[in-house]
């Protein structure tokens, strides 16, 4: 069993459609479910840093869109 960080595969129609329609050079190595969410497999390597990261009452967040690339 794979934990919440690692993600689970999509297989299934689903799985199928993904790798038919959204792996290419850019995306090779498909996408996993976290939680529910559907996002790039190269998340794990992100995941550990994303749930231990400290929010602070001063911290100030800028939104904006997804910075595209590789990851």
């Amino acid at each position: 069993m794979t934990s919440s960080l690692e993600g689970t595969v999509i297989d299934g129609e689903v799985g199928e459609i993904q790798n038919k329609y959204f792996l290419s050079d850019f995306r090779p190595n498909g996408y996993r479910k976290f939680r529910n969410v559907t996002l790039p497999s190269c998340h794990s390597k992100l995941a550990e840093r994303i749930e231990n990261f400290e929010v602070r009452d001063d911290d100030v967040w800028i939104m904006s869109y997804p910075k595209t690339g590789k990851c």
